[in-house]
């Protein structure tokens, strides 16, 4: 992660302020992170390295790593760690890189977990020194890969990269300047469902759904203009504030058509199974001060 690490007095006379009014540390804590590439070992040396080690740690530095060959390897590249406050998850991991070279969109930098060989993304040139994200986007890839959705998963993340040709044919040499993976987190909020099985043609017109706060924060600052289901569904029916608490209610006729598309995207087509499909539903919004907040629970989708 990126920033200055010299405290000045005024910042450390507003530290001790913090600790005796007895403020949360919580609400005041970063909701983005970068991690940079830390470290680099050399299994795979496909790619040529120019500088010095680990290569992708920062930009405009004169360190890099460049292809130009058809199915060359560089690994094994490992991230700064992140140390989340308690509350706090992870919500979205976005695989970035500054690269640079001729743009081609017949040749990707594929980008692998390793050992086990998990694509995260391919990323490309643009014909200019320039971030770049993925390109390709897969419903199995949930934002880069699940597994790093934990601090322990993404910690212990290191990533080969892959340079490929469509046609296997080489190209302009292309280098890779910086790879960092973009963290988005949130406060945990505990969600519960009601019901918690659903049929697409019966049952109730309302999908019920109970908030809670957690580390002592209150419902009665929850800004309701932003609560959303899967990112795209708001309530039509908003309860009164109780401690840390807010109950909400979500159209039917919009969730379960959605729950019904997520199901198959999960079970790629296949028949739903007699005892039905869990399917993973996340509520997010924001305090009013922009706090934001996210919870998941599972809901069973049962077959018409």
């Amino acid at each position: 992660m990126r920033g200055k690490s010299a405290l000045s007095l005024p910042l450390i006379l507003i530290f001790l302020t913090v600790i005796m009014t007895d403020i949360q540390p919580v609400q005041a804590q970063t909701y983005e992170y970068e991690l940079y590439v830390d470290d680099f070992t050399a299994d795979w040396v496909d790619w040529s390295q120019v500088g010095d080690t680990p290569y992708l740690n920062a930009t405009n530095d004169g360190n890099y790593i460049e292809a130009s060959e058809y199915c060359q390897l560089a690994g094994s590249f490992t991230f700064e760690d992140i140390n989340l406050p308690p509350c706090v998850v992870i919500t979205k991991v976005v695989l970035e890189g500054y690269t640079n070279g001729p743009f081609d969109l017949t040749n990707d930098f594929d980008v692998y977990t390793t050992p086990d060989g998990v694509w995260l993304g391919s990323l490309y040139a643009t014909g200019v020194p320039a971030w770049v994200t993925r390109r390709w986007y897969s419903w199995t890839v949930d934002e880069v890969y699940p597994a790093v959705l934990t601090e322990a998963g993404l910690n212990s993340l290191q990533v080969l990269v892959h340079f490929f040709t469509v046609d296997r044919l080489p190209r302009p040499p292309a280098q890779i300047d910086s790879l960092r993976l973009k963290v988005y987190t949130a406060i945990s909020a505990t969600i519960d469902f009601t019901p918690n099985t659903i049929n697409t043609n019966i049952g109730s017109q309302y999908l019920k759904c109970k908030i809670t706060l957690s580390c002592g924060f209150n419902a009665s600052d929850i800004n309701q203009s932003t609560i959303l289901l899967d990112d795209f569904i708001a309530p039509i029916w908003f309860g009164t504030p109780v401690g840390n608490t807010l109950k909400v209610e979500f159209n039917m006729a919009d969730v379960k058509p959605h729950i019904a598309n997520v199901a198959n995207d999960i079970l790629q087509g296949a028949p739903v199974p007699p005892g039905g499909v869990g399917v993973p539903l996340t509520v997010t919004f924001n305090l009013t001060d922009g706090t934001p907040f996210q919870g998941s629970e599972n809901v069973t989708y049962i077959a018409p």
